[in-house]
């Protein structure tokens, strides 16, 4: 009789899973070793081959991955994807050929919450217990480690989207200007103007890494946020979200073996106070409660400008972005992504009501405005329409405007 395997996800009780990474590129298939895992999310099999694609390509950054014995009799892959006998990478026209083979060997009921709360006091207890042995946060996982993943995940995407800005540059800049500088001065503060040719470069001739472009965004923030609606025939319509309380960590400088090297930037946003991004056990327990939202900042020779943010408190969603230095300004292209990371389409998860097309990106700026004796980081973003095949560029509707004050703690 035949054996059915379980590959089944789709429920809320934790699940032990074997899997494999398989890659299937022809003459060079090979099966990785098997490992296994607990997965307690609700997930497709589709969401799981995804993380676990994105895991793995993750971990082959860090040098310990042997190099298969069929790999190294075929000399594959080139010198600058190994480090002696491991691993640091595969060529990244290979990655679509990664694939994950699994099976759901036993599932478990899950513990109450309350189990949760208690493990959190436990861990609050030790970390008191024990301070003087040194920075015993770093001992707990970190809370960015998936979105380094989900980015790289994203490669192809980002990837192909900054072709299509780049081969558009000329026309769809001149559309991204007039749109970007008739709303300028709508809302609570004035956003800088914007010219068609300094779009058009920063989209085809990006400038060399400069890491004062996320240095210059350092240090605790208190937030403004309002979304401001404009009315076709009548005044706009203004919601004010509540205060956001930020810390914009320190940019870091991470070196990996070979010559993987890239620069990353933690952030937090809280409705309830401010959180360390570093606090590894404070995001934990902020996270537990849905009180923080996590955005991931970081550079790489291979994509540039990248942010992964991660939002559960007013809403349940991602957004994943691809940036571009732009004379002291941060130019960044935004995707909306649901909680099982496809693109959002349809109506929004806030207010007020809007619908969001399979081509809409959400353009914003980041720059710094001093006002009044005063430091602020200011956001000023709008959902716009792009036809890629006409090269051409649509104001959606919708503007978003945060200013982020500068605070001493």
């Amino acid at each position: 009789m035949e054996t059915v395997l379980d590959k089944d996800l789709r429920d809320d009780l934790l699940k032990l899973v074997r899997y494999k990474i398989l890659f299937v590129r022809r003459e060079y298939e090979v099966a990785f070793p098997e490992q296994e895992d607990i997965v307690s999310d609700n997930m497709d099999g589709d969401a799981f081959s995804a993380w676990k694609v994105a895991e793995f390509i993750q971990d082959l950054h860090r040098g310990e991955t042997p190099i298969p014995a069929r790999w190294a009799e075929q000399n594959y892959p080139a010198d600058e994807f190994r480090h002696g006998q491991y691993l640091t990478g595969i060529p990244h026209e290979d990655k679509k050929y990664l694939r994950v083979y699994f099976q759901v060997l036993e599932r478990f009921p899950r513990e109450k919450f309350k189990y949760e709360e208690q493990q959190i006091r436990v861990l609050e207890e030790i970390r008191d217990k024990v301070a003087s042995m040194g920075d015993v946060d770093r001992l707990l996982p970190d809370p960015y480690a998936e979105m380094m993943s989900r980015i790289q995940l994203s490669a192809d995407f980002i990837s192909t989207s900054r072709q299509n800005l780049g081969r558009c540059a000329d026309k769809i800049s001149k559309d991204m200007a007039g749109i970007l500088n008739q709303y300028r001065s709508t809302g609570h503060f004035v956003a800088p103007e914007v010219s068609a040719q300094e779009i058009a470069d920063a989209l085809t001739n990006p400038p060399p890494f400069n890491r004062e472009s996320l240095d210059r965004f350092t240090g605790p923030t208190i937030g403004d946020l309002r979304v401001i609606t404009p009315g076709e025939t009548g005044p706009l319509a203004i919601i004010q979200a509540p205060p956001v309380y930020s810390i914009w960590g320190r940019q870091e400088q991470v070196s990996g073996p070979g010559p993987y090297v890239s620069y990353q930037q933690k952030i937090t946003g809280s409705n309830y106070h401010h959180i360390d991004p570093y606090d590894n056990l404070a995001i934990w327990k902020a996270l537990s409660q849905t009180q923080i939202d996590l955005t991931f900042n970081a550079w790489t020779k291979d994509l540039g400008f990248l942010t992964w943010s991660s939002y559960r408190e007013n809403h349940d969603n991602q957004l994943r972005s691809w940036g571009y230095e732009m004379n002291g300004k941060v130019l960044w292209f935004n995707q909306m992504l649901n909680p099982d990371f496809t693109q959002t389409v349809g109506p929004l998860p806030i207010q007020p009501p809007m619908i969001v097309t399979k081509d809409q990106l959400i353009v914003s700026i980041d720059f710094v405005l001093p006002e009044g004796g005063k430091t602020y980081f200011c956001v000023y973003a709008l959902h716009i329409n792009f036809n890629f095949q006409k090269c051409s560029a649509e104001f959606a509707g919708r503007i978003l405007k945060m200013k982020n004050e500068l605070v001493t703690t």
